[in-house]
């Protein structure tokens, strides 16, 4: 099978790549802090391959005055999972094809830490995925006056695994402005502790056909979304919330996360230990409600977790977390069967929490459909782009 298009007869297995490179882009004037916007563009002779696309970071980090004395292990500073995406959990993080928006993750950090933990195996995290700091090898005890790392943007279209051909492409997202608070899971009462952004790059994969390729005049491309939001508790009972997905909603992941991320024990912006829930959660949507059995509480860890990693609707079988890890950070699965020409879009979450005691976010993420319509001229090169989620 082919990068650039689907073969309908017996042939040899091959990329049909003629030369695969990876280029590197910065931020518009260097920045380094407040909003960055990466802008690269691709041909008919350069797909752009966004799935095999990244963001890579280097942050210096030390304590002391001005944060210039480098930390050593009894500091125990450790820092969050998805260290990249917590850093830039100040605003949305919107990609845009020729000036008309693809794609936009208005909690990319959560999102990009529910996407991991749903769909990312343990063999997967404990290996490349690493590469976002996701085992207690590459976050637990920080040492050292520097620390790389990278973030794949919780964009559908970054998951792509085709190739794009043409298009003036930018990524845009908001530097965090307490990277301390927002990356580091304990530690922080370290005196003068600081994490200052050095270097960010666009790294752009891009492959050339092996041979001319007449470019359709209309390419869609049909892509899985996630779509976060939070609702507020901090009461201790009962609650309902309602909230409005896309129709073509299939799965709904729900963890909690403290209020006030300035907490010492709020963990960082992809830390999941808000308040626990003493029943629930359940989840009211499409006529069906999930689960049929209700969660009781503290004796349900072992069926949440299995309803999160048995269930092989859409994803597969997979499994980032063991059970005692999942634990720490709880995060249930809710997954609704649909016919095609569905249309419900309300969604009820009932659960029962003491809020009181931990104010805290319930963090809703909702995974769906959408598609990206591009019309190209004869010159092969895009005049005109149309997103739109499934309905």
């Amino acid at each position: 099978m082919s990068l650039f298009d689907l073969s309908t007869t017996t042939q040899k297995a091959s990329d049909f790549a003629k030369q695969m490179r990876i280029q590197e882009f910065k931020s518009d004037g260097g920045n380094l802090t407040g909003n960055l916007k990466f802008r690269f563009s691709a041909s008919e002779n350069q797909h752009w391959i966004p799935s095999a696309s990244y963001i890579f970071f280097k942050f210096a980090v030390g304590k002391g005055t001005g944060a210039g004395t480098s930390l050593v292990s009894g500091d125990n500073v450790h820092l969050a999972q998805n260290p990249g995406a917590c850093a830039i959990s100040a605003a949305p993080c919107m990609h845009s094809i020729n000036g008309v928006n693809v794609g936009t993750s208005s909690m990319p950090a959560q999102s990009a830490q529910v996407l991991d933990r749903m769909f990312m195996s343990n063999e997967v995290r404990n290996t490349i995925g690493d590469i976002k700091n996701l085992t207690e090898d590459r976050t637990n005890n920080l040492v050292g006056n520097y620390f790389h790392t990278t973030m794949i943007p919780p964009l559908g279209l970054w998951y792509y695994s085709g190739a794009v051909p043409g298009g003036n492409h930018q990524l845009q997202f908001t530097m965090s402005s307490n990277l301390v608070q927002d990356l580091i899971k304990s530690g922080r009462t370290v005196s003068g502790l600081g994490i200052t952004l050095t270097d960010v790059s666009l790294f752009a994969a891009f492959a050339q056909p092996q041979s001319d390729i007449t470019i359709p005049s209309t390419v869609m491309l049909n892509l899985t979304e996630i779509s976060t939001q939070t609702a507020h508790h901090s009461v201790n009972g009962s609650s309902t919330v309602s909230v409005s997905q896309p129709a073509s909603t299939k799965k709904v992941a729900i963890a909690t996360q403290r209020s006030d991320l300035s907490n010492a024990s709020a963990g960082g912006a992809t830390h999941f230990t808000g308040l626990p829930f003493t029943s629930g959660p359940s989840v009211e949507y499409a006529g069906q409600t999930s689960p049929t059995t209700l969660y009781s509480g503290a004796g349900d860890e072992i069926r949440k977790y299995t309803d999160l990693y048995l269930n092989s609707l859409m994803s597969g079988r997979s499994s980032f977390s063991t059970l005692v890890e999942w634990a720490a950070e709880p995060l249930t699965l809710h997954p609704f069967a649909k016919s095609s020409d569905a249309v419900d879009t309300n969604m009820l979450i009932r659960f029962t929490g003491d809020g009181a005691t931990i104010p805290s976010n319930i963090i809703i993420s909702s995974v769906y459909d959408s598609v990206i319509v591009l019309s190209y001229g004869g010159d092969s090169q895009i005049n005109g782009v149309q997103y739109s989620v499934v309905s």
